[in-house]
């Protein structure tokens, strides 16, 4: 099985994005509580949460805090809003 990687992000206003997979999966998913710990209080700041990006198949916000793709895709499943999917683009 090939490996869970983020391909694209759109803000969807405070503490949410919808998140598109590799695996075709996309969805909305709320950050409000995910946002646990020192590493990611930084993040509850709306300046600081929209700084996020797709890097290396994964979330990544200045100052080096990210999360895994597989534990993104886990906790959109979970909370299930907006969920589609489309057949993946085989890689030949």
């Amino acid at each position: 099985m090939d490996l869970i990687r983020v391909t694209e992000i759109e803000p969807q206003g405070e503490l949410k994005l919808k998140i598109e997979f590799s695996d075709g999966l996309s969805g909305i998913l709320d950050f409000s509580n995910l946002l646990t710990g020192k590493i990611f209080s930084s993040l509850k700041d709306f300046a600081n949460f929209s700084t996020a990006s797709v890097q290396y198949g994964t979330l990544v916000w200045e100052g080096d805090v990210d999360m895994a793709p597989e534990y993104l895709h886990t906790k959109m499943v979970e909370q299930g809003v907006g969920l589609k999917r489309r057949t993946p683009l085989n890689h030949h």
